[in-house]
C-alpha cells in the first residue's frame, strides 16, 4: 500500500517536473519536445517516453528478483541510441542469464555475447557492445538477429515473448501515470 503510493507520488512529480519543462520551453519559443542531450542520434525521444521505458524495463526486472533492474536506464537510454526496441536487451539477458541470475558474474556478460565467456568491465559495457553488434547486424527483426545471436533455433520465439512482457508492463505504466494526472 506505501509502495503503491510511494509510486504514484514520484510517477506524478515526475510527469510535473517534465510539463514545467515543456511549459518553460513553449514559452521561450522552443519546441515543446525536450530531447535527452546524451543521446547521439538526432532523433528526438521524449523524457516521458524514456522514463515510462525506464520504469517498465525495472519493473519486469524486479518481478523476476533480477540485480539488472539497477541498469533500467542504462538499458532504456541505450536503446534510444542505436533505435531498436528498449526491451531487446532485458530480453536477451531474460533468455540467456535468466535476468542476470545465471552467467559468470566476474565476466559482467548476462547477454551470452560471445557464448558467455567475453569478459566486460561492467554491466553498463556489456548494454553497449551488445547494442554495438546487434546494430552491426542491419536489422531490427527479432528472428534474423536470432539467427546471428543465438544457437537456439527457439531463441527468437522466447525473446518475443519477453518483449510482449515488457510492453504489457509499459501500458500499465501508461495508465498510472494517466490515473495521476486526473487524481
Amino acid at each position: 500500500m506505501v509502495t503503491n503510493l510511494f509510486e504514484k507520488i514520484l510517477i506524478g512529480l515526475i510527469f510535473i517536473f517534465i510539463f514545467a519543462q515543456t511549459a518553460t520551453a513553449q514559452v521561450a519559443g522552443e519546441s515543446a519536445v525536450t530531447t535527452d542531450k546524451a543521446l547521439p542520434k538526432e532523433k528526438p525521444f521524449i523524457q516521458s517516453d524514456l522514463f515510462i521505458k525506464t520504469h517498465a524495463i525495472r519493473s519486469v526486472l524486479e518481478k523476476h528478483n533480477s540485480s539488472l533492474r539497477h541498469y533500467a536506464y542504462e538499458f532504456a537510454k541505450t536503446c534510444s541510441n542505436y533505435e531498436f526496441d528498449c526491451y531487446l536487451l532485458p530480453s536477451i539477458a531474460g533468455v540467456e542469464s535468466g535476468f542476470g541470475k545465471r552467467y559468470i558474474k566476474a565476466n559482467n556478460n548476462p547477454f551470452g555475447y560471445a557464448g558467455g565467456y567475453y569478459k566486460f568491465d561492467s554491466i553498463e559495457s556489456a548494454i553497449k557492445k551488445t547494442a554495438e553488434t546487434i546494430n552491426k547486424y542491419g536489422t531490427n527483426d527479432i528472428y534474423q538477429i536470432g539467427k546471428i545471436y543465438a544457437q537456439d533455433p527457439n531463441w527468437s520465439n522466447k525473446i518475443t515473448k519477453l518483449i510482449q512482457d515488457f510492453n504489457r508492463e509499459e501500458k500499465k505504466q501508461h495508465l498510472i501515470l494517466s490515473i495521476n494526472i486526473i487524481e
